[in-house]
């Protein structure tokens, strides 16, 4: 079954694309994935640059209580739409490489809005997702003031 990767940060603004996106999943006959990529923070042990990073054990803790968040999400948003939750270091890598290994047919996602100085500094996920996605994005901006 073809779907639509429709991703959240659980902000205000990445709810703006929900509707519009089960609307046009309906309209196609597509299935939603809801994905929530949950910020992963490698940890070098102490004493051992030379090691490979160990994931903290909060992180395991951080993507179920994010996946039982997001199932209540994906169930109010209706029967075609299921919840995913990853850990990944760089959350935009994470979304495209989701969508590539799923073969969706599309991304959802929409922007935070950020200029100048804000986005230099937090980046935008929006934008790195458009550059070096493979999938077709469907991006939802912020609506002006």
């Amino acid at each position: 079954m073809s779907t639509i990767v429709l991703t959240t940060d659980h902000s205000q603004e990445s709810q703006r694309a929900f509707a519009p996106t089960v609307k046009l999943a309906n309209e196609l006959d597509k299935n939603i994935v809801l994905l929530h990529v949950v910020p992963e923070l490698a940890a070098l042990p102490y004493g051992s640059p030379y090691t490979v990073p160990v994931r903290p054990s909060s992180t395991e803790q951080g993507l179920k209580d994010a996946q039982d968040i997001l199932q209540n999400v994906a169930t109010s948003l209706g029967s075609q739409v299921q919840a995913e939750v990853i850990a990944a270091t760089d959350v935009s890598q994470a979304i495209v490489k989701f969508a590539e290994e799923t073969h969706a047919d599309f991304i959802a996602l929409s922007t935070h809005g950020r200029t100048g100085f804000r986005r230099l500094v937090m980046g935008s996920v929006a934008e790195r997702v458009m550059r070096h996605a493979t999938t077709p994005v469907i991006c939802f901006p912020q609506k002006e003031a």
